[in-house]
């Protein structure tokens, strides 16, 4: 509590001093800060001090907050027991022991702004490696700590909902400039999958970081219908160290699986994948394999499924970086197709006791029989032209030799008459 009355003097020092100040110009974040959502918060009972740090649209107003009962806090009326800072582009508006219930806040408000609270109870938890990868899980650990750091596990976690967001820092140079994404995570505290101990106040998620490589703001929030916390944290994701290629798809001897690792993100030889890969029609197979010590790639080849299709292809890696943090990261899910052959024209061994190969000397037999009743037919209408020919000649040569017959016989006649 004396410490963010520390801060508050500061700040009101720093406003009289430089009364031009912009939002820039404040780093007020912590990493127990509660974004406003939709200009409201709910107070909860145990909250002993509020303090409201809201940025409004440029050449705007000072808010206006409404308390539970419909009662309103301005600028220039409020309780003793309210402190408002005022600046050209934020409100810092600090009261202790608020009214417990659902607050508001009126006004041109820009969505970058954050509550923070003085309670006995606060959401600590464990923080996020400063260096990640994308597609890596993660566990994460978080509690409700009271006054004397000890976890709680009561009447509070009923109807616990947790949520994980990363808000990029827009730098220009990153691959997430623009991006925003909200996970929300399931945390259970029943010694169930990665929770330790059950019911030991630590609550437990293992979520799955699929975002590009760039700088976040990590804000895990936790809030029912009876009070709300929160945690931040900066982070960079670097990008997946490890990168599946698939080879030679439709080659005989199978389907390569190539795995290329940055030897200066993770060390090769601690490099571990298992995954699976199935078709539509044909069930999971498993492969797996292992990296070298020196190679920044291996393969894993598999053999040529005997169905044609689609396959997808999916696994986890485990590894461990070169500063010895041991890893675990999704495959991003890839796939392959299997080309059916293109049918053979050539006889196949099975094929041979059918009688489709003899074909060709049947129809050469066929065409023979054609051929040679062809030439016997124009042999015989030679033959027969030949004949009838020659017949025809014998019955000029008969004809001629009865006419000289018949002159002979007539010659010694007519010689008498002319004596």
């Amino acid at each position: 509590m004396a410490r963010n009355s520390l801060i508050h003097c500061c700040l009101l020092l720093f406003t009289v001093a430089w009364p031009s100040a912009s939002w820039a110009d404040i780093k007020f974040y912590e990493r127990n800060d509660i974004r406003l959502l939709d200009n409201r918060f709910r107070i909860d009972g145990a909250i002993e001090e509020v303090t409201f740090v809201i940025k409004r649209l440029p050449r705007s107003p000072a808010v206006v907050l409404v308390r539970p009962d419909g009662s309103k806090l301005y600028v220039n009326r409020h309780d003793d027991s309210v402190q408002w800072l005022e600046g050209d582009t934020f409100d810092i508006i600090t009261m202790k022991n608020p009214m417990p219930g659902p607050w508001q806040a009126v006004g041109r408000i820009d969505p970058e702004n954050a509550i923070r609270v003085v309670s006995p109870l606060q959401l600590e938890m464990r923080a996020f490696p400063l260096r990640l990868y994308s597609r890596e899980k993660i566990k994460m650990v978080t509690a409700l700590i009271n006054r004397e750091g000890k976890a709680i596990n009561d009447d509070y976690f009923e109807d616990l909902s947790i949520t994980l967001t990363l808000s990029t820092l827009n730098r220009k140079e990153d691959d997430n400039f623009a991006y925003n994404e909200t996970f929300t995570q399931v945390f259970k505290d029943d010694g169930k999958g990665h929770d330790e101990h059950k019911a030991d106040g630590l609550l437990t998620a293992y979520p799955h970081i699929d975002v590009p490589a760039g700088k976040y703001r990590v804000e895990v929030t936790t809030k029912n219908e009876v009070f709300a916390r929160a945690f931040r944290q900066e982070i960079l994701v670097y990008p997946n160290p490890v990168k599946l290629t698939i080879l030679d798809e439709n080659q005989d001897e199978g389907v390569v699986f190539q795995f290329n690792i940055d030897s200066e993100e993770v060390i090769p030889e601690s490099v571990i994948v298992d995954g699976l890969y199935e078709g539509v029609l044909e069930d999971s197979i498993q492969y797996s394999g292992q990296g070298q010590a020196g190679q920044n790639k291996f393969d894993i080849v598999i053999p040529q499924p005997s169905s044609a299709g689609k396959y997808s292809v999916e696994g986890q890696i485990f590894a461990t970086t070169i500063n010895g943090r041991e890893i675990v990261l999704e495959l991003e899910e890839q796939s392959f197709r299997v080309v059916p052959p293109e049918p053979s024209m050539a006889p196949t061994p099975d094929s041979q006791p059918e009688l489709e190969p003899e074909e060709p000397e049947s129809n050469l037999a066929l065409y023979l029989g054609i051929a040679g009743g062809l030439f016997i037919l124009i042999a015989v209408v030679l033959g027969g032209l030949i004949w009838w020919k020659k017949r025809s000649v014998q019955r000029v040569l008969q004809q001629q030799e009865v006419e000289g017959e018949a002159t002979e016989v007539s010659t010694p006649e007519e010689e008498l008459k002319i004596d």
